[in-house]
Protein backbone atom coordinates (compact mmCIF):
# COMPACT_ATOMS: atom_id res chain seq x y z
CA UNK A 1 0.00 0.00 0.00
CA UNK A 2 1.08 3.26 -1.40
CA UNK A 3 1.74 6.15 1.45
CA UNK A 4 -0.69 8.99 1.62
CA UNK A 5 0.85 12.19 0.61
CA UNK A 6 1.65 14.23 3.80
CA UNK A 7 0.30 17.38 2.10
CA UNK A 8 -3.26 15.83 1.99
CA UNK A 9 -2.95 14.47 5.30
CA UNK A 10 -2.16 18.07 7.01
CA UNK A 11 -5.61 19.73 5.25
CA UNK A 12 -8.02 16.52 5.61
CA UNK A 13 -6.60 14.51 8.38
CA UNK A 14 -4.82 17.01 10.78
CA UNK A 15 -5.96 15.64 14.34
CA UNK A 16 -4.49 11.55 13.99
CA UNK A 17 -4.77 10.82 17.31
CA UNK A 18 -8.32 9.26 17.52
CA UNK A 19 -10.65 8.96 14.86
CA UNK A 20 -14.01 7.62 14.09
CA UNK A 21 -15.07 5.39 11.28
CA UNK A 22 -17.76 3.98 9.51
CA UNK A 23 -18.41 0.73 6.58
CA UNK A 24 -21.43 0.89 4.57
CA UNK A 25 -24.17 -0.46 6.41
CA UNK A 26 -23.05 -0.32 9.77
CA UNK A 27 -22.59 2.12 12.93
CA UNK A 28 -20.18 4.63 13.64
CA UNK A 29 -17.17 3.56 15.65
CA UNK A 30 -14.69 5.52 17.58
CA UNK A 31 -10.75 4.34 17.62
CA UNK A 32 -8.41 5.34 19.95
CA UNK A 33 -5.28 4.55 18.01
CA UNK A 34 -3.30 6.77 15.49
CA UNK A 35 -4.71 7.29 12.34
CA UNK A 36 -2.68 5.31 9.72
CA UNK A 37 -1.99 5.26 6.28
CA UNK A 38 -4.43 2.01 5.90
CA UNK A 39 -7.46 3.62 7.10
CA UNK A 40 -7.05 6.76 4.71
CA UNK A 41 -6.13 4.59 1.94
CA UNK A 42 -9.33 2.76 2.43
CA UNK A 43 -11.10 5.76 2.60
CA UNK A 44 -10.45 7.10 -0.49
CA UNK A 45 -11.36 4.14 -1.94
CA UNK A 46 -14.64 4.44 -0.26
CA UNK A 47 -14.16 1.27 1.79
CA UNK A 48 -15.12 3.58 4.87
CA UNK A 49 -15.76 6.97 5.82
CA UNK A 50 -13.69 8.83 8.36
CA UNK A 51 -13.82 11.45 11.14
CA UNK A 52 -11.23 13.88 12.67
CA UNK A 53 -11.31 16.24 15.25
CA UNK A 54 -10.72 20.02 13.90
CA UNK A 55 -7.38 21.17 14.38
CA UNK A 56 -6.99 24.40 15.86
CA UNK A 57 -7.23 25.89 12.19
CA UNK A 58 -9.40 25.14 10.38
CA UNK A 59 -8.17 25.29 7.14
CA UNK A 60 -10.83 23.41 5.19
CA UNK A 61 -14.80 23.29 5.85
CA UNK A 62 -17.50 21.00 4.79
CA UNK A 63 -21.00 21.39 4.83
CA UNK A 64 -22.88 18.00 4.73
CA UNK A 65 -26.53 18.73 3.53
CA UNK A 66 -28.33 15.82 4.22
CA UNK A 67 -31.21 16.24 1.78
CA UNK A 68 -31.59 15.61 -1.77
CA UNK A 69 -32.87 18.54 -2.47
CA UNK A 70 -31.19 20.97 -5.23
CA UNK A 71 -32.95 24.15 -4.15
CA UNK A 72 -31.65 23.62 -0.35
CA UNK A 73 -28.78 23.04 -1.68
CA UNK A 74 -28.64 26.34 -4.21
CA UNK A 75 -30.39 28.29 -0.96
CA UNK A 76 -27.56 27.24 1.47
CA UNK A 77 -24.71 27.70 -1.71
CA UNK A 78 -26.65 31.35 -2.26
CA UNK A 79 -26.74 32.20 1.69
CA UNK A 80 -22.82 31.90 2.04
CA UNK A 81 -21.71 33.18 -1.10
CA UNK A 82 -20.48 29.87 -3.00
CA UNK A 83 -19.87 29.67 -6.27
CA UNK A 84 -17.61 27.29 -8.44
CA UNK A 85 -14.95 29.43 -7.85
CA UNK A 86 -14.94 29.29 -4.36
CA UNK A 87 -16.37 26.10 -3.57
CA UNK A 88 -16.53 22.62 -4.50
CA UNK A 89 -19.57 20.10 -4.89
CA UNK A 90 -19.44 16.78 -4.63
CA UNK A 91 -22.46 14.28 -3.90
CA UNK A 92 -22.43 12.56 -0.14
CA UNK A 93 -22.83 8.47 0.11
CA UNK A 94 -26.70 9.33 1.63
CA UNK A 95 -27.41 11.52 -1.83
CA UNK A 96 -26.97 14.66 -0.42
CA UNK A 97 -24.09 17.08 -0.69
CA UNK A 98 -20.78 17.90 0.75
CA UNK A 99 -20.17 21.66 -0.42
CA UNK A 100 -16.08 21.84 0.73
CA UNK A 101 -14.58 25.69 0.71
CA UNK A 102 -11.97 27.13 2.72
CA UNK A 103 -12.96 29.22 5.52
CA UNK A 104 -11.05 32.46 5.59
CA UNK A 105 -11.90 35.33 8.21
CA UNK A 106 -9.99 38.70 7.41
CA UNK A 107 -8.33 37.08 5.13
CA UNK A 108 -6.64 34.54 7.13
CA UNK A 109 -7.44 30.83 8.55
CA UNK A 110 -9.74 31.21 11.43
CA UNK A 111 -9.13 28.72 14.52
CA UNK A 112 -11.75 26.12 14.71
CA UNK A 113 -13.64 28.10 17.82
CA UNK A 114 -14.36 31.13 15.17
CA UNK A 115 -15.10 28.65 12.75
CA UNK A 116 -17.98 26.55 14.51
CA UNK A 117 -19.36 30.45 15.59
CA UNK A 118 -19.77 31.21 12.40
CA UNK A 119 -21.69 28.59 11.33
CA UNK A 120 -23.89 28.51 14.06
CA UNK A 121 -25.99 31.19 11.66
CA UNK A 122 -26.50 28.03 9.97
CA UNK A 123 -29.52 26.76 12.28
CA UNK A 124 -31.14 30.47 12.14
CA UNK A 125 -30.66 30.22 7.82
CA UNK A 126 -32.89 26.79 8.05
CA UNK A 127 -35.43 28.03 10.62
CA UNK A 128 -36.25 30.85 8.07
CA UNK A 129 -37.63 28.45 5.57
Amino acid sequence: MSKVNPDFKKIFFRERSSFAFQKPGKDWKSSKKPLGDGIIQNHLSHKLWVGTKAGWYTELGCLDIDVPDIQILKDVMNYFGFDESNSLIERSPNKGFHVFFKPRFNEKVPTKKLFFDCLTNMKSFYSRR
